[in-house]
């Protein structure tokens, strides 16, 4: 049995309902799937909870799927009660499902904790048959057993592509690459960051692309929002990289090693997954630098390089200067890092590093060669 079906069933409102739990949430009832659409728009879902499935707590699926709104519903546990996470994800998106809203800038996001409690599962699974323009927006997520949003629904982080050329659910949107992050001594959060979406593969618009920042207490899932920028096809073409102040530190709950993530959107509701998350600088930091050059020992410029972190999945990306040299700062001592480099005119020789980082490193290399 499930809690409510919607098919072929167009602008219902839905508000202030208990779906799964009694009355008081202090007790499990549990349904198969809290609530279902199937080929129905325009419905207005808020102030719900979707509580204690043996499946998915929402699943929107198939043709027809499109401008439904999720607002200030709690998907899964709620703190200071029972968890009374869904049994899978607490919202799957499907066969062609899009242009649907899932919260609203600033003050009516959801929030989605404690899903996956029968297996595996993501906060928001996105399955690789879902369409564009499903905006994720800001959604808080917490004790996920999987990831927090899933584009593709195979569980695992969907890697940053050059450009963001590449296709999917929500065109598989580029997340932020946040390149630093620091307390100044104002005590200011300084975050310093880039998105790498082509305007031409992205809808920038007049504002550009959304940007979300959140506290994250693990590598996967922002459960504290921060605060918003646009990143702009002005920060795109001059420079990419961009430094913002996101408001005092204190007063927004961080601390030193706390890690930080963000999610970006576009202008057509497409929102990425979140980045791993970054944490703060350390005394146990140290830089790891090298350079890409030509079979005839030339620099080769703006060559892109990888930096993945294989324990947490942390990536970061820099770009060869033009003499072909690259450097990442603050990177945790102690750890086993893959560095690779990438291009579309060039193989490269090694193709990645393995580094195990004990102290500063300047001597990983790569040779740039033409594809045929």
């Amino acid at each position: 049995m499930n809690g409510i079906l919607f098919e072929d069933s167009n602008s219902n409102y839905v508000r202030g309902n208990r779906i799964g739990t009694t009355v008081n949430g202090e007790t499990a009832l549990g349904n198969g799937f809290g609530m279902i659409l199937l080929s129905s728009a325009n419905n207005d879902i808020r102030q719900n909870f979707v509580q204690s499935s043996t499946a998915d707590g929402i699943i929107l699926d198939g043709d027809g799927i499109t401008g439904n709104i999720f607002r200030n519903n709690f998907i899964g546990g709620v703190e200071g009660l029972e968890p009374f996470g869904n049994g899978l994800s607490g919202v799957r998106i499907r066969n062609r499902a899009q242009f649907n809203n899932l919260g609203d800038r600033f003050t009516d996001g959801n929030t989605i904790q404690y899903n996956g409690r029968l297996g595996p599962a993501d906060g928001i699974t996105l399955e690789a048959s879902a369409d564009m323009g499903n905006l994720i927006d800001p959604t808080l997520f917490k004790g996920n057993s999987r990831m927090a949003i899933d584009l593709n629904g195979d569980g695992m982080l969907t890697p940053n592509d050059p450009g963001d050329a590449d296709e999917g659910p929500n065109r598989l949107q580029n997340y932020p690459n946040i390149v630093s992050f620091n307390i100044n001594g104002n005590g200011d959060l300084i975050v310093t960051y880039k998105v790498d979406s082509d305007p031409a593969n992205s809808n920038y618009c007049a504002d550009g692309l959304y940007v979300e920042f959140f506290i994250s207490t693990t590598h996967k899932e922002g459960h504290t929002f921060l605060n918003a920028d646009f990143f702009t096809e002005d920060d795109y073409n001059f420079g990419g990289n961009k430094t913002i102040v996101l408001g005092n530190a204190a007063a927004l709950g961080i601390n030193t090693g706390d890690r930080v993530t963000a999610t970006a959107s576009d202008a057509s509701g497409n929102t990425s997954e979140f980045y791993p998350a970054y944490a703060t600088p350390t005394a146990a930091d140290a830089s790891l630098s090298g350079k890409v050059t030509n079979a005839n020992n030339h620099g080769v410029a703006n060559i892109r390089i990888t930096l993945t972190n294989i324990s947490i999945g942390e990536i970061k990306f820099v770009t060869t200067n033009s003499i072909g040299d690259y450097r990442f700062d603050n990177i945790a001592v102690g750890e086993t890092y893959i560095a690779a480099a990438s291009s579309s005119a060039y193989t490269f020789a090694p193709p990645n590093h393995l580094v195990n980082l004990v102290t500063d490193t300047t001597d990983i290399n790569f040779t740039a060669l033409p594809k045929n």
